[in-house]
């Protein structure tokens, strides 16, 4: 059988796949400028592309743009592209719209990890400290999301890696992991608790390079590595029997897969704290506009940028009081999801 008439791989090479992709790219792009020229101060796009080479007509532009706008909306833009490319990789691999980081426990064992350290560490010394806030309370995220991501794996793993199994053991790591994390926001001072909160809401005020740049970097090259399994992922569309007979190793691409999209919306995590829903949404939004069996990669990411910047955009503007960018992801996640259980069960019926 000749690879341009394997259906699901065949589907990344289409036009309508390729156009998508392209006028995603296009609505990303536009959205990140928006981003950059909204706010207090509206700032024309000609105004806005000399104070991003440095040729500001004056030094308040320039430092309204690179300084405060530019960290928080390349900070979106990551994190949505993270978000989307992981929600992509797990809806692939689990076979059901419905997985996502978020029902897998990544993002709420993330979220564990860095309520435990400013909880802990900031109620040994009465109020959080700088270092719990900018040094430990990433890692611990990090080391959350990784372990949620292992657990998960180690629960699901049946001789390779059990969909079924993966999905359900994710669900009671999240459920476990959320019960937990409300636990210690009641060991915590009022003040420390706030700050978790803020954080567990998914905002992306105040975002400095100093503290994205790491995870910006790291997102980037999981990026580039989850586009190496692509072609194999889409040829996971066809069932387990011909998959195998075509040459695919489902085992280790399956772990790949996931351990990629673990990283991803760990990553994420660090650089936007836990957004929910843009994984879950992104990935069928892309499918649904690329017609394809399997949510394609990089038309997912572009979808989950665009999201999550138009929603803290939105959510931070349009609003008396500002809002974090994670209440304006879960007012178009939540209608969205109720909408995929409503379908599941009438196909069901």
């Amino acid at each position: 059988m000749r690879p341009a008439r394997l259906g699901p791989f065949s589907t990344l090479l289409r036009p309508r796949a390729i156009a998508t992709t392209a006028v995603l790219a296009l609505l990303a792009l536009a959205a990140f400028a928006v981003h950059l020229s909204v706010g207090t101060t509206v700032i024309p796009v000609d105004e806005l592309l000399r104070a991003l080479v440095g040729r500001a007509s004056d030094d308040a532009t320039e430092l309204i743009v690179q300084g405060f706008r530019l960290p928080r909306a390349t900070a979106a833009l990551t994190a949505g592209l993270a978000l989307g490319m992981a929600g992509a990789l797990t809806q692939t691999i689990a076979r059901n719209p419905l997985a996502s980081p978020d029902i897998l426990g990544v993002t709420s064992t993330a979220a564990l990890g860095a309520v435990a350290v400013l909880v802990l560490a900031g109620g040994a010394s009465g109020g959080a400290s700088g270092v719990a806030a900018s040094v430990l309370m990433p890692a611990a995220a990090l080391a959350g999301g990784v372990a949620a991501g292992a657990v998960t794996a180690a629960l699901g793993w049946r001789g390779g890696i059990d969909l079924h199994r993966t999905v359900l053991a994710g669900i009671g790591v999240s459920w476990l992991a959320t019960s937990l994390t409300t636990w210690l926001l009641t060991l915590g001072d009022v003040t420390n608790a706030a700050i978790a909160l803020t954080w567990m809401s998914g905002s992306l005020n105040g975002r400095e390079w100093s503290a994205i740049a790491p995870s910006v970097v790291a997102i980037a090259l999981l990026l580039v590595a989850a586009s190496g399994l692509a072609h194999a992922l889409a040829l996971t569309a066809f069932d387990d029997q011909t998959a195998v007979g075509i040459g695919v190793r489902l085992g280790p691409v399956r772990l790949a897969a996931l351990a990629t999209a673990v990283l991803l919306a760990s990553f994420a995590a660090l650089v936007a704290g836990p957004i929910s829903f843009v994984a879950l949404a992104a990935a069928q939004i892309a499918r649904l506009a690329a017609r394809t069996p399997t949510p394609p990669l990089w038309a997912s990411a572009l979808v989950g940028a665009t999201m999550l910047l138009t929603a803290d955009l939105a959510a931070s503007r349009l609003f008396p009081l500002p809002l974090p960018a994670g209440v304006g992801t879960a007012l178009v996640g939540v209608p969205y999801l109720l909408w995929l259980i409503i379908r599941g069960r009438r196909r069901i019926a």
